[in-house]
């Protein structure tokens, strides 16, 4: 910066032929601009306009691009540029992000840390100035929360209390950049009013705003931009008058708020000035940062966790689907737009639209439960079921948005719509001041994980960004270790939030440079985070909204944490209760606290008696027997144990009393069929051969299956139960001759559903076979 004579009061600042350059992209023009003191003017255009850089510009934050001119800065006798730094204080539109800590009202108003677009400061007050304080805070009518602490406040409490602070004393100059975001109707005339009061011969006062109302009498020069160009500049009455002759120019959201992100790879730095300038809280809420002290006090460790299921659609999936949607060109809102989903992006998707007034058209797999289908349609979307799969239903999407020229909104492979995501990590740095070690995010496609792990580390490039996938569906660890993308063959179905064949490309370059690595958990796992969470906090999350948690317990489980801070990304909470049941049964499996055994027992009087001394006091969650044999009985027994050592213990014990036991707890088809099915072997054993097929969930799907089979071999078991999944799990026996073989292999070979032959199972040939 050059400072100008002191001799010379006029301008206060200007710019001369300055441009400004991020990430090797021009986001402002070459332009020339000079404020005078005393001067009040009115800065006003739609989203992406250019008028925070142009703010950014004037206070220094961003530099002229080399060659391009000069931000030149003056004053009066009295104050040089040092001094005039003092006294220019600014209310930002990021000003949030700018906190250290987390003061109250009262304590921020009074600290003199307002400062904003990076230079900016202003010197605190002195306790003799405390009537100035509870002056500044009664006007803004905020005396009821002098004492709360910010992250407690509402956004517009928050802004209330920032303009405040700004307005406590005389500066010499005011920088406002959407002073009035958040704020009711009451807050902002209280606003005006106060600007009227301060308003004298030498107070300078730049004002940034999307709204009309706001430019009052006072501003006697309107600046009006456009495409990041000065459209006009010039007295009140003709810049209204301007306003109101279109089509020259437009104050709704024409052209997006992130001009950023229109090369196919933008930068870290791009992505960062996106996020923080992303409309997301027209929908979206500043969700919690919670601290689950249960759980923390178990590992031994902090445990903070992100509440994304508070969000409206009960997901964070509505961040990146309003940013990727708000920032759509007229004529692309007028024909609308569509989506592929079966659950948390459609429901994003939906409610953008009615919030935007954007058709929204949504294409689901038919075997989409009712619950979600119903919560689309309620948001105002068309709906069409398609296809028994995502892929099938993605394909249809992108078949008419070609044909009908829609708008194709990606769930996760998108640059707005993890820019959308990745104002999640520009909370937490707000929310949580202090130390991170590290933060773990599910991750199915990659959109979430990228967008946090843009946000933080750029701002905390110590902290470690984990990503954890059930081991079913782990398309971001393989391909990490691969060093390119993996498809994978098919996907597990009880984290359906994350059940993603592949990641998407712009995902994978942001993952492979911005991720640390990847925890892969297993199902019972994750269902265990379910049931933690519950206790902890009483709230019931999805498998997937759980998910990250679950990693979280695995890596401390690993290692040595203590006095650690962790942080896990609550990310949905759309479970639907059928589902719930098998969560529930798993949990206890999943957190190491339930034994399932088959243990031989002689089939004579007192047997059971004993057996069950042997067993002693411990809880019995699930005891199955049935006589079967005149000589041996084999019973099924789950069995209460604090941790996986206890469960060994009680496998010994058992064996050193004589009795014969297989620990069947990890075993999944025991948890899923066995303990449901144990009911003696078949009497007429022929031939018989085990398998288990994923069956699509929908009406027909048996009969199809029987059709295909004909009247060539018996079905001599069949168990299935509801899961609440797009997939039932199936269980049959067959009774396959030797002569046979061949032709049921050529069978097996024509089913689409897939199968796997488990007749070897040491479990299920202790009880069926």
């Amino acid at each position: 910066m050059t400072e100008v004579s002191s001799a010379n009061p006029n301008p206060l600042i200007r710019v001369e032929n300055a441009s400004v350059r991020l990430g090797g992209q021009e986001i402002l023009p070459p332009l020339s601009l000079s404020i005078k003191v005393g001067e009040r003017i009115a800065i006003l255009g739609p989203n992406g306009a250019g008028k925070s850089t142009l703010v950014k510009l004037l206070s220094g934050e961003h530099h002229p691009f080399a060659g391009q001119g000069a931000v030149l800065f003056g004053g009066n006798a009295k104050a040089g540029l040092r001094n005039l730094r003092k006294g220019i204080v600014a209310v930002s539109s990021d000003l949030e992000s700018k906190v250290l800590h987390d003061p109250s009202v009262r304590q921020l108003v009074q600290s003199g840390r307002v400062g904003s677009l990076g230079i900016l400061q202003n010197a605190g007050l002195s306790e003799a100035d405390e009537d100035a304080v509870a002056k500044a805070i009664d006007e803004m009518g905020l005396s009821a929360l002098a004492e709360r602490t910010l992250s407690s406040l509402s956004s517009g409490e928050r802004r209330r209390s920032w303009i405040a602070r700004a307005l406590s004393t005389e500066p010499a100059a005011l920088i406002l950049d959407e002073p009035t975001a958040n704020l009711d109707f009451g807050a902002r005339q209280i606003l005006h009013a106060k600007l009227e009061k301060l308003a004298r011969k030498d107070l300078s006062i730049l004002l940034v705003t999307h709204h009309l109302e706001d430019v009052t009498p006072l501003f006697g020069r309107v600046i009006l931009m456009q495409s990041g160009r000065i459209v006009f500049d010039g007295n009140r009455q003709a810049g209204i008058e301007y306003l109101e002759s279109p089509p020259q120019f437009q104050m709704g959201n024409n052209q997006g708020s992130s001009v950023l992100l229109n090369s196919p790879n933008p930068s870290p730095e791009e992505y960062l000035a996106a996020m923080r300038c992303a409309p997301v809280y027209n929908v979206a809420v500043e969700s919690p940062l919670e601290e689950a002290k249960l759980l923390g006090s178990r590992l031994g460790c902090r445990v903070l966790l992100k509440r994304e299921d508070l969000q409206e659609t009960f997901s964070f999936k509505i961040r990146g689907s309003y940013v990727k949607m708000a920032n759509l060109l007229d004529q692309q809102r007028a024909k609308g737009v569509i989506a592929a989903s079966a659950g948390n992006h459609a429901q994003g998707v939906a409610l953008a639209g009615q919030r935007l007034g954007i058709k929204t058209s949504i294409v689901v797999p038919a075997t989409t439960p009712t619950v979600k289908t119903e919560a689309i349609l309620k948001l105002g979307a068309d709906l069409e079921l398609f296809g028994d799969t995502y892929d099938e239903a993605y394909s249809r999407a992108k078949e008419r948005a070609e044909k009908e020229d829609l708008v194709f909104v990606h769930p996760y492979d998108d640059p707005e719509v993890i820019a959308g995501q990745g104002t999640i990590g520009l909370e937490i740095d707000r929310q949580y001041p202090q130390p991170i070690d590290a933060v773990f995010v599910a991750v199915g496609g990659g959109g979430l994980i990228s967008g946090i792990a843009l946000a933080l580390k750029q701002i905390r490039p110590g902290i470690k960004i984990i990503g954890v996938e059930p081991e079913d569906s782990d398309a971001l660890h393989k391909s990490l270790i691969a060093g390119n993308r993996i498809q994978l063959d098919r996907v597990g179905l009880l984290a359906d939030g994350v059940a993603v064949k592949q990641v998407g490309v712009e995902t994978f370059r942001i993952a492979s440079q911005f991720v640390d690595e990847t925890i892969v958990v297993s199902n019972d796992q994750i269902c265990a985070a379910v049931r933690d969470i519950f206790e902890d906090r009483r709230v019931v999350l999805e498998p997937s909204g759980a998910l990250a948690f679950a990693g979280l317990k695995k890596y401390v489980e690993l290692g040595t944490h203590r006095d650690k801070t962790y942080l896990a990304i609550a990310c949905g909470a759309n479970l639907t209760f059928e589902r719930l049941q098998y969560v529930a049964e798993r949990s206890l499996v999943g957190e190491r606290r339930e034994a399932i055994l088959a243990v031989k027992i002689p089939e004579s009087a007192g047997s059971f008696r004993q057996f069950c001394q042997t067993i002693g006091p411990r809880m019995v969650t699930e005891f199955n027997y049935r006589m079967s044999d005149s000589r041996w009985a084999m019973v099924f027994v789950g069995l209460g144990v604090k941790n996986d050592q206890e469960r060994q213990d009680v496998v010994a014990e058992l064996r050193g009393h004589g009795y014969e036991t297989l620990d069947l707890t990890e075993d999944d088809l025991a948890a899923i069929h066995l303990r449901h099915m144990v009911g003696g072997k078949s009497p007429h054993p022929k031939s018989e051969k085990l398998f288990h097929f994923d069956f699509p969930e929908r009406r027909g799907a048996l009969l199809e299956f029987l059709d295909r089979l004909g009247g060539k071999w018996n079905i001599s078991m069949f168990h299935y139960r509801n899961h609440g999944a797009d997939r039932g799990r199936v269980l049959i026996g067959f009774e396959v001759d030797p002569e046979t073989e061949a032709d049921f292999q050529r069978f097996l070979g024509s089913v689409e559903y897939p199968s796997i032959e488990v007749t070897l199972n040491p479990g299920l040939a202790a009880f069926l076979l």
